[in-house]
């Protein structure tokens, strides 16, 4: 069985259950392998701690692709004291630059070796997953977790992740329009529509967020007037 690797886990629900990126497809990862379209698929695979073959799963994951990164949509069983601990462990590594990883354990259904700028690589063409795990140390490319599902998150958190989000979309969409302009390729149609959900849905946004802050400013002039009026 073949290991690679999940990384930046960015917010786990009270519930324990999230979605992350664990793979990026068509790129070349740290062990030298490509990651073809259509290599995943749809499977079930099991969530272990550590890859501990012998401990008994500790959740269930969906994977699955969508456009050029394959996703794990993932619930850990706070059943078992296991999944509690590592529940417990992935919250408080969220509270500040967090640094778990997570992998995941595959089995080579069909795989071909190619060339890339001059140096070998193998194409992996169909995987079976057999499991996902978080563990102290990973290598992917392009991994992360993408959302939880709210429970009792709060909204300073949940700003907080947006926002994080939103200049990372913004980083890499940049180095990505300066690859297409280097090769005179468009972005496909798929992620053109995509960036127009999230520019209306920022669109939605901004209206209400000029009203809140206003009234935020507006409340911090009365408590400044009172204030003033107090010390005179």
């Amino acid at each position: 069985m073949d290991i690679k690797h999940i990384t930046e886990i960015k917010r786990v629900s009270d519930k324990g259950v999230g979605l992350a990126v664990f793979a990026t497809l068509g790129v070349v990862d740290r062990d030298g392998d490509v990651t073809l379209p259509g290599a995943f698929g749809e499977q079930t695979v099991k969530v272990l701690p550590a890859h501990d073959w012998g401990h008994v799963p500790i959740g269930k994951a969906r994977i699955f692709e969508q456009g050029n990164e394959a996703m794990a949509e993932f619930t850990l069983n706070l059943e078992i004291e296991a999944a509690r601990d590592w529940h417990a462990a992935l919250k408080f590594d969220l509270l500040d630059q967090p640094t778990q990883q997570w992998s995941y354990g595959f089995e080579i259904v069909k795989s071909s070796l190619g060339q890339i700028d001059g140096k070998s690589v193998r194409y992996l063409e169909s995987l079976r997953v057999h499991e996902v795990s978080p563990v102290v140390i990973g290598a992917g490319l392009g991994t992360r977790t993408l959302a939880m599902k709210h429970g009792d998150r709060s909204v300073i958190a949940q700003i907080a992740d947006v926002r994080a989000e939103i200049e990372s979309l913004a980083a890499r969409m940049a180095a990505i329009k300066a690859l297409r302009a280097a090769d005179g390729r468009r972005l496909s149609q798929d992620r053109c529509e995509d960036l127009d959900r999230i520019k209306a849905a920022i669109a939605a946004l901004l209206p209400l967020a000029d009203e809140l802050t206003r009234s935020a400013d507006a409340e911090v002039r009365r408590a400044y007037s009172a204030f003033v009026l107090r010390r005179t």
